[in-house]
């Protein structure tokens, strides 16, 4: 259920916005320190969570709004900023919280046990599975009988045609946006007490709502709610009966899910961009910027390039002569990550292959 609440709030992200949000677990870890720090200061849990959501769901429309909104058309800018952002929000988080690990204490009235039908569980792993199933249902309700899931519906189903009827695309992706970080805030706050706190806690949470979305499909519910279930449920026991597999069958899933149905259990092809009607228009016009620029010769940028090329062969030959041995280890380190990144521009820059895994194979190499 806290995966459901979590991958939900992506998957209308992506299936509304098109904005591929990598720093969503970055969310959920500051929605989490929020309460954290609200609970110490106030002493009021529940209290502590509607704060923690509020203040999460208008940093994520920030976000959007001063960052996000010029690249809609962009996926790979909006793969590059919210990947950084990953890293601004854990030096933030570094700064105010620090490093060591926290765990959120439990209300009094929610420790112990439950007796239920003869079984014995976790009284707040309850009620975690209450507000699960609240928020499916709360979901439902907004996205089938009210007008702003219509808009929606329609926007994810043809955002030319919802952008031609009236429909303000761009407060719309703002207000969906803010929302599925307000669910992330709400995981965050709920799952602290028994998950804890920690850095890298962000990426991991990541990995697992992209797993939920990628099994379950982009822009569904009933997607994400058996996604979650189908990955959740498979994670704990795997480790439970084959500890050595750690996140494998997680992975494993995905992979299968990739190959037999691309699109997830019941998600549905991504046709393009909520704007069409604007973002073709800016798309083209790039394109032609581009092309204009790419034929026009520029003898100074020339130039200094042969410069710059003569004078780093120069000194790379006379650097084993002229500098210390630390010096010369740290030139030769430069030069070996200029490597990596030229191979990594090949595959982005050439090919258009968004690869998150490339250091993999430099890691691969260097074991051997």
């Amino acid at each position: 259920m806290l995966l459901f609440v979590m991958a939900a709030g992506l998957s209308l992200i992506f299936g509304l916005c098109r904005i591929v949000n990598l720093s969503h677990g970055s969310f959920y870890l500051i929605g989490g320190y929020i309460t954290f720090s609200m609970v110490r200061l106030t002493g009021s849990f529940p209290f502590a969570v509607f704060i923690s959501m509020i203040l999460t769901a208008f940093l994520g429309m920030a976000v959007e709004r001063l960052l996000l909104q010029r690249f809609r058309i962009k996926p790979l800018s909006q793969v590059l900023l919210t990947f950084g952002l990953i890293f601004v929000f854990q030096d933030l988080a570094l700064w105010i919280w620090g490093g060591t690990p926290l765990l959120l204490k439990k209300i009094s009235t929610l420790t112990g046990a439950t007796s239920l039908f003869g079984f014995n569980y976790p009284t707040y792993r309850l009620l975690i599975l209450l507000i699960g199933f609240m928020i499916l249902f709360f979901l439902w309700w907004i996205l089938i009988r009210t007008r702003l899931g219509i808009f929606i519906r329609a926007a994810v189903d043809d955002g030319e045609m919802a952008n031609g009827v009236g429909i303000r695309m761009d407060f719309l992706i703002t207000i969906t946006f803010g929302f599925g970080i307000f669910l992330t805030g709400l995981a965050g706050s709920i799952g602290s007490p028994f998950l804890g706190l920690y850095p890298g806690l962000d990426i991991e949470v990541l990995l697992y709502a992209m797993a939920v979305v990628i099994v379950g499909g982009l822009g569904s519910l009933k997607g994400s709610f058996l996604g979650a279930l189908l990955v959740g449920l498979v994670d704990s026991l795997s480790k439970a009966i084959w500890p050595e597999t750690g996140m494998f069958s997680m992975f494993a899933l995905m992979a299968i899910a990739l190959i037999l149905k691309p699109t997830g259990l019941f998600g549905l092809p991504i046709l393009g961009s909520p704007q069409t009607s604007i973002s073709e228009e800016i798309f083209f016009e790039e394109i032609k910027k581009r092309n204009d620029y790419s034929k026009q010769t520029h003898l100074g940028d020339k130039f200094l390039t042969i410069i710059l090329t003569g004078a780093l062969i120069v000194f790379g030959i006379l650097c084993p002569k002229i500098l210390p041995l630390y010096y010369l280890r740290l030139f030769t380190l430069a030069l070996i990550w200029s490597i990596f990144a030229m191979s990594l521009d090949l595959i982005l820059g050439l090919g258009g292959i968004v690869s998150l895994g490339h250091a993999v194979f430099l890691v691969y190499r260097l074991i051997q």
